[in-house]
């Protein structure tokens, strides 16, 4: 799987990747500095019991609550 920002409007960018990664990753909150206009990449290799995910943001500041965690 490979995501990029920039295949949405600069107000869209970052609740797309937040969304993205909370799909494709694990739950997250998140802010940025960055929020107006962000720029990131992401590519997921499934390998079966490991995912590997690589990520090119700015700076970001990611929270998982304890309710987060639970979630499935």
């Amino acid at each position: 799987m490979e995501a990029d920002t920039r295949e949405f409007t600069p107000e869209r960018r970052f609740a797309c990747r937040l969304e993205t990664v909370s799909h494709s990753v694990a739950p997250v909150e998140a802010r940025s500095d960055h929020a107006a206009d962000f720029l990131a990449t992401m590519r997921v290799v499934d390998l079966g019991l490991v995912r590997v995910a690589m990520h090119r943001y700015p700076a970001v500041e990611i929270h998982r609550t304890s309710k987060l965690i639970r979630r499935p």
